[in-house]
């Protein structure tokens, strides 16, 4: 049984700006990133990934609940999100829940 994870862990306690205010301002060598939220989520719900396998996937959002991740945690297959207080720098969240949660992730 393949047991393949690819685990992104997301540590926040602010909202994200807005991917379509990038548009156009990518410094030179810099990754091609989707212009919305809309296209971020079609990369990630890709059933043949290029970079990820879509069964391997996970998502940890440790992030306010807030645009875009309320929004990413109630769409997107295969995450999960522990909200915190905006601005108060994750003290919500202990150390060693956090390593049980990535590590129940793989």
């Amino acid at each position: 049984m393949d047991r393949r994870r690819h685990v992104v862990v997301v540590f926040t306690d602010a909202s994200a700006h807005p991917l379509e205010d990038a548009v156009g301002r990518r410094p030179s060598g810099y990754p091609t990133v989707p212009s919305s939220l809309d296209a971020l989520s079609d990369v990630w719900d890709d059933p043949v990934g290029t970079t990820m396998e879509l069964a391997a996937k996970r998502l940890l959002l440790f992030a306010p609940d807030v645009y875009p991740w309320d929004i990413i945690s109630s769409s997107w297959d295969n995450v999960l999100h522990f909200p915190s207080q905006a601005g108060a720098g994750l003290d919500e969240h202990e150390l060693d829940m956090i390593i049980d949660a990535i590590a129940g992730s793989v």
